[in-house]
Protein backbone atom coordinates (compact mmCIF):
# COMPACT_ATOMS: atom_id res chain seq x y z
CA UNK A 1 0.00 0.00 0.00
CA UNK A 2 1.13 3.55 -0.66
CA UNK A 3 -0.34 7.02 -0.32
CA UNK A 4 -1.90 6.12 3.03
CA UNK A 5 -3.24 8.99 5.16
CA UNK A 6 -4.87 7.10 8.07
CA UNK A 7 -4.98 3.64 9.58
CA UNK A 8 -7.34 1.85 11.98
CA UNK A 9 -7.08 -1.45 13.80
CA UNK A 10 -9.71 -3.57 15.50
CA UNK A 11 -10.23 -7.04 16.90
CA UNK A 12 -9.88 -8.97 13.64
CA UNK A 13 -9.23 -6.33 10.98
CA UNK A 14 -6.85 -3.52 10.14
CA UNK A 15 -7.57 -0.88 7.50
CA UNK A 16 -5.80 1.93 5.71
CA UNK A 17 -7.29 4.96 3.95
CA UNK A 18 -5.49 6.27 0.89
CA UNK A 19 -5.16 9.93 -0.08
CA UNK A 20 -8.14 9.52 -2.46
CA UNK A 21 -10.41 8.08 0.28
CA UNK A 22 -10.24 4.43 -0.75
CA UNK A 23 -10.31 1.89 2.10
CA UNK A 24 -8.11 -1.21 2.04
CA UNK A 25 -8.29 -3.79 4.83
CA UNK A 26 -6.65 -7.06 5.81
CA UNK A 27 -7.63 -9.67 8.35
CA UNK A 28 -11.32 -10.50 8.49
CA UNK A 29 -13.13 -9.38 5.36
CA UNK A 30 -16.54 -8.39 6.73
CA UNK A 31 -18.00 -8.22 3.22
CA UNK A 32 -16.95 -11.66 2.02
CA UNK A 33 -16.92 -13.30 5.47
CA UNK A 34 -13.40 -14.55 4.85
CA UNK A 35 -9.87 -13.86 6.05
CA UNK A 36 -7.24 -12.12 3.93
CA UNK A 37 -3.55 -11.80 4.73
CA UNK A 38 -3.20 -9.21 1.97
CA UNK A 39 -5.05 -5.89 1.70
CA UNK A 40 -8.37 -5.91 -0.17
CA UNK A 41 -10.41 -2.90 -1.24
CA UNK A 42 -13.71 -2.38 0.59
CA UNK A 43 -16.34 -1.95 -2.11
CA UNK A 44 -19.45 0.21 -1.96
CA UNK A 45 -17.90 3.23 -0.26
CA UNK A 46 -17.68 6.84 -1.42
CA UNK A 47 -14.42 8.63 -0.47
CA UNK A 48 -13.74 7.99 3.22
CA UNK A 49 -12.14 10.25 5.83
CA UNK A 50 -12.13 7.85 8.81
CA UNK A 51 -12.74 4.19 9.64
CA UNK A 52 -13.58 2.73 13.04
CA UNK A 53 -13.39 -1.00 13.66
CA UNK A 54 -15.29 -2.83 16.38
CA UNK A 55 -15.44 -6.45 17.43
CA UNK A 56 -17.32 -7.76 14.37
CA UNK A 57 -18.52 -4.58 12.67
CA UNK A 58 -16.98 -1.46 11.24
CA UNK A 59 -18.10 1.98 10.19
CA UNK A 60 -16.71 4.63 7.88
CA UNK A 61 -17.13 8.40 7.98
CA UNK A 62 -17.19 9.76 4.48
CA UNK A 63 -15.54 12.96 3.31
CA UNK A 64 -19.10 14.38 3.03
CA UNK A 65 -19.81 13.61 6.73
CA UNK A 66 -22.08 10.60 6.26
CA UNK A 67 -21.63 7.29 8.09
CA UNK A 68 -21.81 3.81 6.59
CA UNK A 69 -21.60 0.64 8.69
CA UNK A 70 -21.44 -3.10 7.96
CA UNK A 71 -20.81 -6.44 9.67
CA UNK A 72 -22.45 -8.26 12.57
CA UNK A 73 -25.40 -6.47 14.14
CA UNK A 74 -26.69 -8.40 17.20
CA UNK A 75 -27.22 -5.23 19.28
CA UNK A 76 -28.11 -2.78 16.50
CA UNK A 77 -24.56 -1.45 16.20
CA UNK A 78 -24.96 -0.86 12.46
CA UNK A 79 -27.54 1.86 13.11
CA UNK A 80 -30.07 0.55 10.60
CA UNK A 81 -32.86 -0.05 13.13
CA UNK A 82 -32.48 -3.83 12.92
CA UNK A 83 -30.49 -6.55 14.65
CA UNK A 84 -29.72 -8.63 11.55
CA UNK A 85 -26.23 -8.75 10.09
CA UNK A 86 -25.50 -6.71 6.96
CA UNK A 87 -22.18 -7.19 5.19
CA UNK A 88 -22.54 -4.34 2.69
CA UNK A 89 -21.69 -0.76 3.69
CA UNK A 90 -25.03 0.89 4.43
CA UNK A 91 -25.64 4.57 5.20
CA UNK A 92 -26.84 5.30 8.73
CA UNK A 93 -29.93 7.49 8.45
CA UNK A 94 -30.40 10.42 10.81
CA UNK A 95 -26.74 11.33 11.24
CA UNK A 96 -25.27 14.11 9.13
CA UNK A 97 -22.21 16.35 9.19
CA UNK A 98 -20.31 13.79 11.27
CA UNK A 99 -16.80 14.86 12.26
CA UNK A 100 -15.80 11.91 14.46
CA UNK A 101 -16.76 8.26 14.81
CA UNK A 102 -15.87 5.46 17.22
CA UNK A 103 -17.11 1.91 17.68
CA UNK A 104 -16.96 -0.62 20.49
CA UNK A 105 -17.90 -4.27 20.79
CA UNK A 106 -21.64 -3.78 20.23
CA UNK A 107 -22.04 -0.03 19.86
CA UNK A 108 -21.24 2.92 17.63
CA UNK A 109 -21.00 6.63 18.49
CA UNK A 110 -20.61 9.72 16.32
CA UNK A 111 -20.10 13.41 16.94
CA UNK A 112 -21.44 15.96 14.49
CA UNK A 113 -20.24 19.43 13.53
CA UNK A 114 -22.61 21.04 16.05
CA UNK A 115 -21.02 19.07 18.90
CA UNK A 116 -23.91 16.63 19.39
CA UNK A 117 -23.13 12.99 20.14
CA UNK A 118 -25.32 10.10 19.03
CA UNK A 119 -24.79 6.47 19.97
CA UNK A 120 -26.50 3.26 19.06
Amino acid sequence: LSGITKIAAGSFTSCAISHDGEVSCWGTNLQAKSVSATPFTVTGLPPVAEVAIGFRHMCARTVAGDVLCWGANPAGELGDGRTTDNYQPTRVEGVDHVVSIDVGVNNTCVADAAGAVKCW
